[in-house]
Formats: structure tokens, sequence, C-alpha cells
């Protein structure tokens, strides 16, 4: 619940919705691919962000951030890579997508201390444990199918559940 202390909402969802620029941190062609082609838009600097590698999935990697960073590192390493993410200014948003079942019951402990840890810093994130966001004519950094039917229109949604997500986002317009 929100309080005059902390808000539940402390930040601008503009870097989430439609970032200047995204890095997908610690991306690999293992786990990346899916969420590297749906980040690719036109006009919009995408990098990847892998202290191993000098290129992954198509794009060179750096050892830089991007306005919004998507985590792409397993639960074992999250917590070192959101205090390296958080130590770069300039970032707004983070995504991440892991945490999940994946995570065993390291999960929810891991995920209390980055979710504090991403507050405290008034960034804003999306997850742990999600599909990401797909924004139509975005970078979306979603780990699901993006279907080239996705695109813009009058309606919104928000699904608690990855699977009906991707069906939502694969349904596409009706003539």
């Amino acid at each position: 619940m929100a309080t005059a202390e902390r808000p539940l909402l402390n930040t601008d969802l503009d870097a989430v919705f439609d970032p200047r620029s995204v890095a997908i941190y610690g991306i690999s062609e293992r786990t990346s691919v899916r969420i590297a082609e749906n980040m690719t838009k036109p006009g919009v600097p995408f990098y990847g962000i892998n202290p191993t590698k000098t290129e992954a999935c198509g794009v060179t990697c750096y050892p830089s951030m991007a306005e919004m960073v998507v985590m792409g590192v397993g639960h074992n390493r999250i917590e070192a890579a959101m205090d390296d993410v958080l130590s770069v200014d300039g970032v707004k948003a983070i995504i991440t997508p892991g945490l999940g079942n994946e995570a065993g019951r390291d999960g929810p402990p891991i995920s209390e201390r980055i979710s504090a840890k991403v507050r405290d810093a008034g960034i804003a994130m999306v997850g742990p444990n999600c599909m990401g966001i797909a924004t139509p004519g975005a970078p979306s950094p979603w780990i699901g199918s993006l279907h080239p039917t996705f695109v813009a229109g009058p309606v919104a949604t928000l699904a608690h559940s990855g699977s009906i997500g991707e069906i939502l986002v694969s349904l596409g317009p009706r003539v």
C-alpha cells in the first residue's frame, strides 16, 4: 500500500514505454535472441552489455548503460548486475524478466532485495518475473514473439499471465 513517505509509483514511466536508448545487460544468444529482435526499432540506439563478449545477437557489446536496461542475467548474478546498473547515471527504467520458478526458493528474497534497491534509486522497474513490455512501434523488452500484426490501435491491455499476454500481442487487427 502506498504511504505519504513512499508512494507505489515515484518515477516517470516514459523510459519504460518509449525509451530513447535501450540495452540488454548480459546479452547472449542463449537467452536474449527474442528480446533483441523485439528491441530493435529504427531510430532508437540499442546496446548489448556483456563484460565477456564483444558481440551478441547481432549487436556490439559495451560496458556502458542506456536509458532502459533489460536484465538478461540469471538469478545467481542479478544482484551484482543490478548494483552495476544502479551505479551508472542515466538509467531510468529496468526490465527484469527473470526470478520466476527457475530461481527456486532463492527467488523471493532476491526479488525483495533488488526491488528495494531500485525503489530507493527512484527508477521504474517492470518485474521481476514478467514477460516485459510490448509497445507497438517502439522498442519492446518482451521475451515472447511479436507478430507483424502487432500494431498500434485503440486498446491497451495489462495481463498478469504471460500466456495471456502472449495471446493478446498475437491477435493483431481485424478487418
